[in-house]
């Protein structure tokens, strides 16, 4: 945050009066981004209650939880580094929660972000696996590709990749890879991408 008045926090400060009012009762007047904050109200409020497990949503005091809801969406959409959204909800916090919001608000975020590096990372790591276990560069397999019709993998060979990934240490227990058509599916279905 560069001063009180930079734009963008103000903007995040109207926001977050707006997610808090909306606690309480459905609003009439919003804004486009509250709008697609309470559009994914559920998925950011699953990625909170993960972070912060003894703390269940309805239980959250209601100003941290709109700070929550803004900063989770924005670390989603990664449209603003993910230092910046902290550092930002914490100063929000500090603004309008209580004497131990800004800290939970930053362990709670600082939770979130870390498992999205972790996603990433076990992301990059699968397609490089892939890449190689096909004999091509990665940035050859797209997330979008058909193993089938792209990648000219049959289910026989596919088999044979997931096989190698449990070998690796990832758990691959609850894939079945008669379902698996594209690299997405495989991606998701080990984890390693968040369903949306």
């Amino acid at each position: 945050m560069k001063t009180a008045q930079d734009p963008r926090h103000v903007k995040r400060r109207k926001t977050v009066k707006i997610l808090f009012a909306e606690t309480y009762t459905p609003q009439g007047k919003t804004t486009e981004l509250v709008d697609k904050v309470l559009a994914k109200k559920d998925l950011l409020d699953a990625k909170i209650q993960k972070a912060a497990p003894l703390w269940p949503i309805d239980k959250l005091n209601r100003i941290d939880l709109a700070i929550l809801r803004l900063a989770v969406y924005e670390l989603e959409n990664r449209e603003t580094p993910p230092k910046v959204v902290i550092d930002e909800a914490v100063e929000l916090a500090k603004e309008f929660g209580g004497e131990s919001s800004s800290s939970f608000v930053n362990g709670v975020l600082g939770t979130i972000y870390k498992e999205s590096l972790e996603q990433v990372d076990k992301k990059s790591q699968i397609i490089r696996l892939l890449a190689e276990h096909i004999g091509v560069e990665p940035e050859d397999v797209s997330e979008e590709d058909f193993f089938l019709e792209d990648l000219h993998m049959n289910l026989g060979e596919l088999s044979d990749f997931v096989h190698s990934l449990g070998n690796l240490g990832i758990d691959t227990s609850k894939l079945e890879t008669g379902s698996i058509e594209t690299v997405s599916d495989l991606l998701e279905a080990l984890g390693a991408v968040e369903l949306t």
